[in-house]
């Protein structure tokens, strides 16, 4: 099935063992800022799905989303080779980046400044074109970036009152013109 970013995510059941009908296990989809809201929705999402992914963390730790509390005990949590690794990453490290996507077949940007981490020019504009740059570098076939629909709305009350916090929204919008910018001459990968 193909997502809504283009993304092509292959639908199994969470037991189905992650390889293709060739026998070659699938390259793991990498989601930078993991432990975050969305993040985390994502890293679930993917587990769901079979697919394997590879949560980046600021602090190596990943936990379920809330809203999935009572899945928590089952085994689609549980940290194996075939489904869910888990990785420090700091999104401001442009090399940690680079480790971190290598070998995967997308990446998810869900990083975001907050109040745990990491200012809004630091994370939803340099990072997210760090790790653009770092896809291009190591290969990765597709990038997607989470941002904000309300970024190219710059007179909508969303980003208004959005953007009253570190100027969040036109930081987002920057990363996401930075990131156009870094795959322009890619022939290899695409966001």
């Amino acid at each position: 099935a193909a997502g809504a970013s283009g993304l092509i995510i292959p639908l199994f059941s969470p037991t189905a063992e992650a390889v293709s009908s060739d026998g070659v296990a699938y390259r793991p989809v990498a989601v930078v800022g993991a432990s975050g809201r969305t993040g985390a929705l994502c890293v679930a999402s993917c587990l769901k799905r079979g697919i394997p992914v590879r949560a980046l963390t600021r602090s190596g730790e990943w936990h379920p989303p809330a809203s999935d509390a009572e899945d928590a005990s089952s085994s689609l949590y549980t940290i194996n080779d075939k489904l869910l690794s888990i990785q420090q990453c700091d999104a401001r490290d442009p090399t940690a980046l680079e480790t971190g996507v290598e070998g995967c077949r997308g990446v998810i940007f869900a990083a975001s400044a907050s109040k745990k981490g990491g200012k809004a020019n630091e994370i939803d504009n340099e990072a997210a074109v760090a790790a653009g740059r770092a896809c291009i570098a190591k290969g990765v076939p597709r990038y997607i970036v989470i941002s904000s629909t309300a970024v190219t709305r710059p007179k909508s009350l969303g980003y208004k009152f959005t953007n009253v916090y570190q100027n969040i929204m036109g930081e987002k919008r920057s990363g996401e013109l930075g990131v156009m910018n870094s795959y322009k001459e890619s022939t290899t990968s695409s966001y």
